[in-house]
């Protein structure tokens, strides 16, 4: 038995008490928030909570850490409406029109 105990909130069962070995930590690269991960013992949820840069370094030492690797474009500002279902039906119809044209001579 672990020498700490970790007690943490599951929104659908509420507090529970976790070995460190039934958490983890994430770290993520800015501006995106580092977070607590675990799988709920009673209910088998994935429970994500936010960690605070001091509970991240606390943690560092006593659980297992999972770093992201999120690449630089997902980060960037986008300033034009997402797509839509829509928009990707279009773009099958359109990606099968091409692809039926006869080939350039």
């Amino acid at each position: 038995m672990s020498a700490y105990i970790f007690e943490v909130r599951c929104p659908d069962c509420g507090i529970i008490q976790l070995d460190p070995d039934q958490l983890w930590l994430v770290l993520t690269p800015s501006p995106l928030p580092s977070h607590i991960a675990f799988h709920c013992p009673d209910c088998g949820a994935l429970v994500r909570s936010p960690a605070h840069p001091a509970a991240v370094e606390t943690l560092r030492g006593l659980v297992a850490v999972e770093e992201l690797d999120v690449p630089v474009e997902a980060l960037e500002p986008h300033d034009r409406e997402p797509l839509t279902e829509d928009d990707l039906i279009e773009l099958m119809l359109d990606v099968e029109r091409w692809a039926a044209l006869p080939p350039a001579a």
